[in-house]
């Protein structure tokens, strides 16, 4: 039946451009239906009921798209029509609002041992939080502190009860705020889209996904402890996305100054990288492939301890390693030296045609395959090779490993 749900939600989803937020929306909306279709087939309901009733739920799916869509363009957004599809869908009514004026704040932590996070730009110049619940529960609610200029929202409530308890916190954060953003959710999804401002946003999520789109802010910071964090067309000085158990997607985002970086760690997790610009790119994961492509940098320090390591049309120069791994360059310009390292893996590198640099290779266990113009010092030891390439060398490539092959190519040449 998990099938028959998924194509039931997707015919509404599939009139719609997908993104980000969308697709984080399909997730949560198809996970509520799974877990409802269960519990009504241990109830005895026949599927063909089961079905039924799902495709009735999903009545304001569409005008929720659409309202989603229109969001953050100069258009209004109808904040009713958002509780009317949590009351319907998610059996979630507002039940209480919070609205604070940010003009005199210089921090804004907001704290929830529960809840799934929708964050956006407000219209006005107030911080707003509407909760949203399936039973309406006062101590629940999120309590306001304010010292000075911080402000701190949190939800103190502890208790297995919290286990029936849904709760959606819409965060809506005015563009004039110049300051910090601490969102925090122990458990529960986090959607963050169609930011803009000069504030830093640090976003932490110990249980549950962690997805931002369209955001442009001075920095933004983006932690999940126990789930993935899929971020695309994001631009601040700074850009930091760390996971301990889950994948990492950034595609589409930049820095706009010349020291600006963008850093991804995953320790347990692959990580997929899509047209990035920084002066600094630094990716590393622990345990898990990391792959790349469209990437511009001054300076790259990446690493994949257990994987293998595979980046396609590159620009810059830098640093790439791994442990237990392959690893495989394919460059469309290098500026700088290039230092390739593997422990136990091959390597591969491919540089533009018009390349010529210096090289230094050493392969303990393993064969070296260099181009075919290269010219290589006949002097040194078995398993070392250094050369060049070219009559000009512009900078060194050097390429190491322990236990595998080494082969350097460029775009034209067979080697």
């Amino acid at each position: 039946m998990d099938h028959q749900l998924e194509q039931l939600l997707r015919q509404h989803f599939d009139a719609f451009s997908p993104n980000d937020e969308t697709e984080a929306l399909f997730a949560s909306i198809l996970a509520n239906l799974n877990e409802e279709a269960r519990q009504k087939t241990k109830k005895g309901l026949p599927t063909e009921q089961i079905l039924a009733e799902a495709q009735h739920s999903l009545t304001d799916v569409d005008d929720l798209l659409v309202a989603l869509s229109n969001r953050g363009r100069d258009k209004v957004f109808d904040t009713h029509q958002l509780g009317r599809f949590y009351d319907r869908f998610f059996a979630a009514k507002c039940v209480h609002s919070l609205h604070c004026d940010v003009s005199q704040l210089n921090q804004i932590i907001i704290d929830y041992r529960l809840a799934t996070f929708v964050v956006s730009t407000s219209l006005d110049d107030e911080l707003v939080v509407n909760e949203y619940m399936n039973h309406d529960r006062k101590s629940l609610y999120v309590q306001k502190q304010q010292d000075g200029d911080k402000l701190k929202l949190e939800q103190k409530t502890r208790g297995g009860a919290l286990a029936f308890m849904k709760i959606r916190v819409e965060i809506l954060i005015p563009q004039s705020f110049t300051g910090f953003v601490y969102l925090n959710t122990r458990s529960g999804n986090t959607i963050i889209s169609h930011l803009l401002g000069n504030y830093i946003l640090e976003v932490s999520s110990t249980s549950g996904a962690l997805v931002g789109h369209d955001l442009s802010l001075s920095q933004i910071h983006l932690q999940s402890k126990s789930g993935s964090i899929k971020a695309g067309e994001l631009k601040a000085d700074q850009i930091v996305m760390s996971s301990t158990s889950g994948a990492i997607r950034c595609q589409h985002a930049f820095s706009p100054i010349r020291t600006g970086m963008i850093s991804v760690t995953a320790r347990s997790g692959n990580v997929d990288l899509t047209h990035l610009k920084a002066s600094e790119l630094n990716a590393e994961t622990h345990s898990g492939c990391l792959s790349a492509t469209g990437l511009e940098a001054a300076q790259y320090h990446f690493s994949a301890k257990s994987g293998n390591l595979v980046a396609t049309h590159l620009q810059g120069s830098g640093q790439f390693g791994t442990t237990s791994g392959n690893l495989n360059l394919d460059f469309d310009s290098i500026d700088a030296n290039l230092i390739v390292n593997s422990t136990s893996g091959s390597i591969t590198v491919k540089t533009p045609a018009s390349s010529e640099y210096r090289i230094n290779t050493h392969s303990a266990s393993g064969n070296i395959v260099l181009p075919f113009s290269a010219r290589v010092d006949p002097s040194q030891r078995q398993h070392f090779k250094l050369g060049q390439l070219g009559e000009a060398p512009t900078f060194e490539l050097s390429a190491h490993t322990q236990s595998g092959n080494i082969r350097l190519t460029t775009e034209t040449m067979a080697d």
